[in-house]
C-alpha cells in the first residue's frame, strides 16, 4: 500500500513537471511567434508600399501576405498549445476536480444567459 501511494506521489510530480515544462515552452513559443507575425506584417507593408511606388510585383506582395498569413497560424497553434498546457498542469494539479461554484453553474440554467440563446426563442431551439 505504501508503495502504491509512493509511486502514484511521483506520478504527480512527474506530470506535473512535464506540464510545467510544457508550460514554458509554449509561452516562449507565443513570444517568438508573437514577434514574427509583428515583423512579417511590417516587411508585408514595405512590401507593398515598394509596390504603390512601382518597384516590386505582385507576386513578391502576394508571397509577403501568405507569409503573413502562415505566420498568424503558428501563432494561433503556439496559443492553443499554450491553453491546453495551462488545462494539462490544472488537472496534474488536480484543480480541475473541484466542484464549480453554483454562482457558475446558475448561468447555464438562466435562459437569458444560457449559451445560445442570447435571451430570445428561435424556432427550432430550445
Amino acid at each position: 500500500m505504501v508503495f502504491k501511494q509512493l509511486y502514484a506521489e511521483q506520478q504527480v510530480s512527474i506530470d506535473v513537471d512535464n506540464w510545467l515544462s510544457a508550460q514554458v515552452r509554449a509561452r516562449d513559443r507565443v513570444k517568438a511567434a508573437t514577434e514574427a507575425l509583428r515583423l512579417a506584417k511590417t516587411l508585408e507593408e514595405g512590401e507593398r508600399t515598394r509596390f504603390n511606388m512601382g518597384a516590386s510585383s505582385v507576386l513578391f506582395v502576394n508571397l509577403r501576405e501568405r507569409n503573413v498569413v502562415d505566420t498568424a497560424y503558428k501563432l494561433y497553434q503556439a496559443q492553443y498549445d499554450y491553453t491546453l498546457s495551462r488545462g494539462g498542469m490544472l488537472w496534474a494539479k488536480g484543480a480541475l476536480a473541484k466542484p464549480w461554484p453554483e454562482s457558475e453553474l446558475a448561468k447555464y440554467g438562466d435562459p437569458l444567459t444560457a449559451a445560445g440563446m442570447s435571451g430570445f426563442k428561435r424556432p427550432g431551439r430550445d
